[in-house]
């Protein structure tokens, strides 16, 4: 569809704002939001966080809407469509992009697949420019670029990049694609290195969500199996997240990525226990070996997102898990 269309997602919704193209946007102006992955549950907390601001938000995601999603700006579409992408991109001033061409459960490296992914990603990002889009936001894994720590020493942004995995292969190669996106243009890119994120509607999936994973299997009386009691990882509600993007639209700077957690490393033992205390159920509990390509602990340095973006992760993870698993239909 082109640009001109008079059926374009920002005409539905209804806004005259001719006057928003503008790179330094002042306090409380009103923006055209694309956000990708806008119906899994991040974006559900992104989408929410940006509506309350008063901004104008377009959720586009691949698959349908969650089942528990109840926005009504929701649209079905594949961003590595070139075409949809097109349609979507038209008139908006910035991009939240949290969707992704690997998931998490995408661990053995293929250097085609993984160059093919990257590849994506760059398409797509260029075409965002080409729109004129002014602002960019990524999500990128802070669980998995860095690889795996040995020294037990929280993860800080000048430390080498050395994924593990193709999931952290291809978010590397992705802050890479932006940054080359908007060298040279009048957009601004911030990559955000998400640790392991968590929250209300999260899919109970292996390898996708632990907490809402161990909940299902106590609640239907199955064994609960964790690949590597201390597993550690650095666990950041979906709320935190959202702020972290709020804040990332106003930066104005040239420093980044930034990484954003909480500093605080849980052991997948003590996610378990924080799990079944909330739930009052005892499971039985199957320890498995960790995946090669997991990595046995990772923490983040919020020191430059607290500098830079003036964010502070503000929930615990036995808060998070109180609201994560209070919000679920039993």
């Amino acid at each position: 569809m082109k640009a001109t269309d008079p059926n374009l997602p920002w005409k539905l919704l209804s806004l005259d704002t001719d006057s928003l193209k503008t790179r330094r946007e002042p306090e409380g102006v009103t923006l055209r939001i694309l956000v990708t992955g806008g119906c899994g549950f991040l974006g559900q907390a992104i989408v929410a966080s940006l509506a309350r601001a008063g901004h104008l938000v377009l959720a586009a995601h691949r698959s349908p809407a969650h089942p528990d999603a109840s926005l009504g700006t929701c649209i079905s579409g594949d961003y590595r469509d070139p075409k949809f992408a097109e349609y979507a991109l038209a008139e908006a001033d910035a991009l939240i992009h949290f969707g992704s061409s690997a998931v998490p459960r995408t661990t053995t490296f293929d250097d085609h697949e993984v160059a093919q992914a990257v590849r994506t990603e760059a398409n797509f990002l260029g075409q965002a420019i080409e729109a004129g889009v002014k602002k960019i936001v990524i999500a990128s894994s802070g669980g998995t670029v860095y690889g795996d720590s040995t020294a037990h020493v929280p993860w800080r942004e000048s430390d080498p990049i050395r994924p593990i995995n193709a999931y952290g292969a291809v978010k590397a190669g992705s802050e890479r694609a932006l940054f080359d996106a908007v060298n040279g243009s009048e957009a601004i890119g911030v990559a955000l290195r998400i640790g392991n994120a968590y929250g209300p509607s999260q899919l109970s999936k292996p390898r996708f969500g632990l907490i809402p994973t161990i909940a299902a299997r106590m609640r239907n009386g199955e064994p609960v199996e964790l690949w590597g009691a201390d597993v550690t990882r650095d666990y950041i509600h979906a709320e935190d997240v959202a702020d972290a993007v709020s804040r990332s639209l106003k930066y104005r700077g040239s420093s980044g990525p930034f990484n954003i957690g909480t500093g605080v490393g849980h052991t997948n033992r003590e996610v378990l226990h924080l799990v079944q205390d909330y739930l009052d159920i005892t499971a039985t509990t199957i320890i498995s070996d960790k995946p090669g390509t997991d990595a046995a602990w990772n923490v983040l340095d919020g020191s430059l997102a607290r500098q830079e973006l003036d964010f502070v992760a503000t929930i615990d993870l036995e808060s998070g898990v109180k609201n994560t698993l209070g919000s679920q239909h039993t």
